[in-house]
């Protein structure tokens, strides 16, 4: 799915333009980026240079949940612009290789890595954990919680 003959585009005179829809679930885009869903829309221009891909991207995987730990989905959006050359070039790091088949796996896992959220949430109100006993506090009120409160009150004069 993320590699894309492009031999007819190259035949082609620079300025043509062919529209690409990506979409897909559950796949690897490398061995450190797994995904349950990725869809969007990019443009292939052929250049002097090679090729440009230029558009947008969403991504959906599964995480945790950085205050609760519970098991979440985490969607990325982001753009899109590189250029491959046809050899290598100090204008660009990704090429199209001889059988001139663009991949752009290496492209969307470096940037869908650097989009991807900090600290992922399950919901933008997560309460996360008990301090002292680890209780999720979304699902759960611990009683440990009410008898520190309790004990810092009656220390109060």
């Amino acid at each position: 799915m993320l590699r894309i003959n492009v031999g007819h585009i190259l035949s082609k005179c620079f300025g043509f333009v062919r529209e690409v829809q990506i979409k897909g679930k559950r796949f690897s885009v490398s061995s450190d980026l797994f995904l349950d869903a990725l869809c969007g829309n990019i443009s292939l221009t052929r250049t002097p240079s090679g090729i440009l891909v230029a558009g947008d991207i969403e991504a959906t995987s599964s995480t945790e949940c950085g205050r609760c730990l519970a098991s979440c989905l985490s969607t990325t959006l982001t753009g899109v612009s590189e250029l491959y050359t046809l050899a290598h070039s100090e204008q660009s790091e990704f090429t199209i290789d001889e059988n001139c088949v663009l991949n752009l796996g290496p492209l969307f896992r470096e940037l869908l890595l650097v989009a991807e959220p900090i600290l992922a949430l399950c919901c933008s109100d997560c309460k996360g954990l008990c301090a002292d006993c680890g209780a999720n506090l979304n699902k759960d009120e611990c009683e440990c919680r009410k008898e520190s409160i309790n004990k810092n009150l009656s220390v109060v004069f």
